[in-house]
């Protein structure tokens, strides 16, 4: 997002370029937590990332979960 409000998208890097997000999967951000949430529909998986360094945290490729909500209060 820096890179973009300085005005130059082109000295960012791409990031969830191995996630297949195309719908119904997507990307949440969670700025109050620093998480990052991913699903890939294709593969039935939802990855937590750490939203300072877009580490993996956790993975869960559950075929019986449906759904994951994000939470804006403080985790520890």
């Amino acid at each position: 997002m820096k890179y973009i409000k300085s005005a130059k998208p082109d000295s960012g890097f791409p990031l969830f370029q191995s996630e297949s997000l195309k719908w119904p999967g997507f990307v949440k951000f969670d700025d109050v937590n620093g998480k990052v949430l991913t699903f890939s529909a294709q593969d039935s998986i939802y990855k937590v990332f750490d939203l300072k360094n877009y580490k993996l945290l956790y993975s869960i490729s559950d075929k019986n979960v449906q759904e994951i909500k994000i939470r804006f209060v403080i985790l520890n």
